[in-house]
């Protein structure tokens, strides 16, 4: 009986047992995270037991971690904080293999994931922290593994200030990526690409953030203080104002071109009085002097001033400042919703009334608007303006359909989206509210989706549209030259006129392109492969900041050419024919597999090196000059022959591994040489490597001349 009891007994225990789970951590949801105080220190006698994985909960570096624990710590001032989990174990007594992330935020669905990390068993982690920031960090098991026991050290150490002034190129080198820049005199960040993340206090001096040549320039960094910033940007880059800890100074803002984009994740991106200056960069015309990418980036109470050719781009964000002042031929562009409140605005220097401002005066376009003082939303109860100044201006004939990749026209007062017609003026005319609309567009704009014809006369047309009615407006015309016929004042490329264009897609693959005036091509990278009559006109095919470009096409055709930018291959199985001058600038290499690559009178200055990748590259009859110390030819094995070459001092021959060069005639320095075999020992200061230049009798047309 007593034993009959006692099993009885172990069996209920045992079904008591299975049924009892333990807690869950106290820590298992973010709101409950345990803080952990001090500038140092560790806590262990944590878990991740039967964790589980809130609703609205970022992953934790990997999608397959879901039973997390939470912990938060208070930062004090600017430093640096080191997170370590060594030393917690798993459910086998080993090292528990964690991912470990930290945030910033008001809630659990409004955090800004600031670092992560699963690089192995033991974690270790560092990462600027800001003054007064609450960070929370996040901790979960690789492929859910289970910690019974989790070991968190910390530890901080205060950011030192660096005292800096003048021009710095590199400053994440030069002051410390974990530093903090004291200025003592007016400071300008330099151009690197990258930007940095350093924090600035500025004592009252003038800071600069300089894009320099158009580097795309990342700056994340806080500044403080009571001095004023400067932003020069431009380019072919975008100067970015970002970073989770916005910008408190004081002092006097001026943007000066553009674009600058800002996206502070909290807090300003600019503040004080602002000026903006300087037409929009022509690699970005549509992006504006100053574009935002986040809501709310520039102090409530700031005044803001356009001059002429600037605007602001809201790209559909909204806003809040003191005064706006805007002249003629500024404007904001609110794109899509976008809204900007003012407690005044200033138009020309007139203070205009509390109303609500929409597209269609000049000073506004796009679907949101501007609000003034406390008149609210604006209120519709019209039917939109007339669509007006079309672009292409109605009746141009020089329109080229590589180029024209939008119809443009002035946004419609009350206006909310416009219906587009677009068609052949062959065909039969499109009827607004009989025949279907091209398009429905919201801006005052519409994107072609695919190149037009050469020599078409087309007819477009433009419907405003809101709530209250329609407005069709004119029908507008334009033709299209033919495609074939190119240059840089009829066609500017994607980067505008200075920067030439894409020759492919200009010509089309598969036409042969006419200069109809002298051309810069555009440096991306590709290069050409069509085919080039110069029609008496001057081509420069340009990589501009290094691109790589492979000419491949042919070019023929009286008329003069440059080789310019470093990256350039002359390439393709056909020849170029054409007569007139050749310069070559900066480093080019030869390697057509027939024909010729260079032709006519040439002359390589400014540092050129001309490397051959095959043999006969340069025209027979060519008369080549080096001229600018520096200026290589170099054979690299290969053999060739021209007419006569003239080495000036400081420019040399390189004929690599047996190279040979044969001319008629040879200039070295002051003195002209006829007949005989120049190399590196009776010509050590213009030729080197174990080949040699030949000089032979003057060539006879038809006359085979050996290269051996």
């Amino acid at each position: 009986m007593k034993s009959t009891l006692s099993a009885l007994c172990m069996g209920v225990a045992a079904s008591i047992a299975l049924t009892v789970r333990a807690a869950t951590p106290v820590n298992d949801n973010f709101i409950d995270a345990i803080e952990l105080s001090g500038n140092s220190g560790s806590l262990s006698g944590n878990n991740n037991i039967d964790a589980t994985f809130e609703t609205g909960e970022q992953d934790c570096v990997y999608g397959d971690v879901t039973s997390t624990v939470w912990f938060k710590w208070v930062c004090e001032s600017v430093g640096t904080l080191t997170l370590s989990s060594l030393g917690s174990r798993d459910t086998t007594g080993g090292e528990w293999d964690v991912c470990l992330g930290v945030y910033s935020g008001p809630t659990l669905t409004g955090l800004t994931k600031l670092a992560e990390q699963d690089t192995g068993y033991e974690e270790e982690m560092s990462l600027n922290v800001s003054s007064g920031t609450t960070y929370y960090i996040q901790m979960g098991g690789f492929g859910n593994a289970v910690a019974t026991n989790i070991l968190l050290t910390w530890s901080y150490v205060p950011l030192a200030t660096v005292d800096v002034g003048g021009y710095i190129t590199n400053p994440k080198s030069e002051i410390g990526s974990l530093n903090t820049a004291n200025m003592t005199n007016n400071t300008t960040f330099g151009w690197q690409t990258g930007g940095c993340a350093i924090p600035v206090i500025n004592n009252g001096f003038l800071f600069s953030l300089d894009s320099g040549g158009g580097n795309y320039f990342n700056y994340t960094g806080d500044i403080s203080g009571t001095g004023g910033l400067s932003i020069a940007a431009g380019g072919i880059g975008i100067l970015h104002i970002g970073g989770s800890v916005g910008n408190t100074y004081s002092g006097v803002t001026t943007v000066n071109s553009g674009p600058v984009s800002l996206e502070k994740s909290s807090g300003n991106a600019l503040c004080g009085a602002i000026t903006v200056q300087g037409a929009p960069s022509d690699n970005f015309p549509n992006m504006g002097n100053v574009v935002w990418t986040a809501a709310d980036q520039i102090s409530d109470a700031s005044d803001v001033t356009l001059t002429a050719s600037t605007f602001l781009n809201l790209a559909g964000f909204s806003d809040t400042i003191n005064e706006l002042h805007l002249v003629t031929g500024s404007h904001v562009q609110t794109a899509v919703g976008g809204v900007l409140k003012v407690a005044k605005l200033f138009l020309n220097g007139e203070q205009q009334p509390d109303v609500a401002y929409i597209a269609g005066d000049g000073y506004i376009f796009g679907t949101g608007y501007i609000e003034v003082g406390a008149s609210g939303p604006p209120v519709i109860t019209d039917p939109p303006a007339e669509p007006v100044n079309p672009v292409p201006a109605t009746a141009s004939t020089t329109v080229h359909p590589a180029f024209l990749t939008k119809l443009d026209w002035d946004d419609s007062a009350r206006a909310v989206s416009y219906d587009v017609y677009l068609w052949p003026a062959s065909a039969p005319d499109l009827i607004p509210g009989i025949d279907a609309p091209t398009a429905n567009v919201s801006l005052s704009d519409y994107s072609i989706p695919a190149d037009l014809n050469s020599l078409t006369e087309y007819k477009w047309q433009v419907v405003a549209k809101n709530g209250f009615g329609d407005f069709n407006g004119a029908v507008w015309t334009f033709t299209t030259v033919d495609r074939r016929d190119i240059s840089s004042t009829l066609t500017p490329g994607p980067h505008g006129p200075a920067e030439g264009m894409l020759i492919d897609a200009t010509v089309g693959i598969g036409n042969t392109g006419r200069l109809v005036g002298s051309t810069q091509t555009y440096w991306g990278s590709g290069g050409f492969s069509v085919d080039l009559n110069l029609n008496g006109n001057m081509l420069i095919v340009d990589t501009g900041h290094g691109n790589h470009m492979d000419a491949s096409g042919s070019v023929f055709g009286n008329g003069d050419v440059r080789w310019q930018g470093p990256v350039l291959h002359i390439t393709g199985s056909v020849g170029n024919s054409y007569t007139g001058t050749t310069y070559v600038s900066s480093a080019v290499s030869l390697g057509k597999s027939s024909g010729n690559a260079l032709c006519g009178t040439i002359t390589a200055d400014t540092g050129a090196t001309l490397t051959w990748a095959g043999p006969d590259q340069i025209e027979d009859t060519s008369v080549v000059t080096l001229v600018t110390t520096g200026t290589l030819l170099n054979l690299a094995g290969y053999s060739e022959k021209f007419a006569s070459l003239t080495l000036e001092t400081g420019t040399s021959v390189e004929t690599g591994s047996g190279g040979v060069l044969t001319v008629t005639s040879l200039t070295l320095g002051a003195t002209t040489y006829t007949l005989g075999m120049f190399d590196n020992t009776s010509s050590p200061d213009f030729i080197t490597g174990t080949g040699y230049i030949q000089v032979v009798e003057k060539i006879k047309p038809g006359t085979v001349i050996s290269l051996q």
